[in-house]
């Protein structure tokens, strides 16, 4: 959807079908908040007078992050939780209030650059994903697009997930694009591995062509950690920071075993995720069954068995056979690089001797996926 702001009686853009015979080189600000809802990430980048995503130029990046109760009420209306009339309003409030955000977000940004906007040729929100059923052709992103226009005065660009699923797609769209076009080598395998709250991989087979990369959601990351941390501290903590917790924890594998018999993990790609399946509901589900059976002075082994839940998981995704294919990097990205990564030795068990050569190239943006050798 593309919205402009209204001067003079004009109405919002109808989206354009068609497809532009040359594409001019463009200013454009991208803005987006994630899974877990602790910040709104905005970029203003120079893209080629070409289709390929590189070379381009990040001008200015900057996270802006998002007060603890914006982000208790995100997490709470994406839990469902409230009245049919009570959320139906808050969903109208935060619609508006991270519309708001997110035009604060791409004004400061610019402001700060030194950029004027009338020099910028778009904005490209993706919002703030609420609800993500794409099995029944279905996604939620709010952070009003029209508000964002009004605003900056800026054509503005969004409701991608929507889009995506209307044309079959998973409502993934953007993320196997960029990896490709930044991350894709003519010569080298590659699987670029986000975790955020939800763990999302892209397998890249050198001089791929689009059809030949493979892009899916694996399962949760930090989104149950996150859940349960703010449970067990009722509130005083809103995350596990450097993995401390669990790296204190011991890991039960009978109930690892269990977790990894999610019924998400067995389907085919493509496929998508989010805290519908891995968010508040069922972290404060697992902390039941788990205090349960163990107290809840063990709180440091339900978080050391959910990153091990996160480790299985990718290590059982299906990404295909890479080590068949030939030396292969991994480029990891996301929150999880500190918070997962530290806590558990079966990544190196995962990884070992799967890739020859630590480089990812030096094509990468200002804050590049992070490269990682393992033995």
């Amino acid at each position: 959807m593309l919205w402009c702001c209204s001067k003079a009686g004009s109405k919002p853009a109808t989206p354009g079908l068609g497809i532009r015979p040359k594409i001019s080189p463009m200013r454009v600000i991208g803005l987006m908040s994630g899974t877990s809802a602790d910040g709104v990430d905005a970029a203003i980048v120079d893209w080629p007078d070409a289709a390929a995503p590189i070379p381009f130029e990040v001008i200015a990046h900057r996270e802006f992050p998002l007060a603890r109760d914006e982000q208790q009420r995100i997490h709470r209306l994406a839990a469902g939780e409230g009245s049919g009339v009570e959320s139906l309003r808050e969903l109208v409030a935060l619609d508006v209030d991270l519309g708001h955000r997110f035009a604060d977000a791409a004004i400061t940004l610019a402001r700060d650059a030194s950029i004027p906007l009338a020099e910028v040729a778009a904005i490209a929100s993706h919002g703030q994903t609420i609800v993500h059923y794409p099995e029944i052709g279905g996604t939620l992103q709010i952070g009003s697009l029209p508000l964002i226009a009004e605003r900056t005065g800026c054509r503005v660009i969004g409701d991608f997930r929507p889009r995506d699923i209307a044309a079959g797609g998973e409502g993934a769209p953007l993320t196997p694009f960029f990896h490709r076009g930044v991350f894709g080598a003519p010569d080298e395998n590659r699987l670029v591995l986000n975790l955020g709250g939800i763990a999302n991989v892209t397998w890249l087979p050198a001089a791929a062509e689009p059809d030949r990369v493979l892009a899916f959601d694996v399962g949760p990351a930090n989104s149950l950690l996150d859940g349960v941390v703010e449970l067990l501290t009722k509130g005083r903590e809103s995350m596990d920071r450097d993995g401390i917790r669990a790296r204190r924890g011991v890991i039960h594998r009978g109930w690892l075993e269990r977790l990894l018999e999610d019924e998400y993990l067995l389907r085919p790609p493509p496929k998508s995720t989010g805290r519908e399946r891995y968010g508040r509901e069922r972290a404060r589900s697992l902390l039941e069954q788990w205090t349960a059976e163990h107290g809840q002075a063990a709180g440091d082994d339900l978080l050391a068995t959910l990153v091990a839940f996160t480790v299985g998981a990718i290590g059982r995704a299906p990404i295909g056979c890479p080590s068949r294919m030939g030396p292969w990097n991994v480029c990891w990205s996301g929150e999880g690089v500190r918070r997962i990564l530290p806590c558990s030795r079966d990544w190196w068990r995962l990884f070992r001797g799967r890739r020859s050569r630590p480089s990812i190239g030096t094509e990468s943006p200002q804050r590049p996926p992070r490269p990682w050798r393992f033995p």
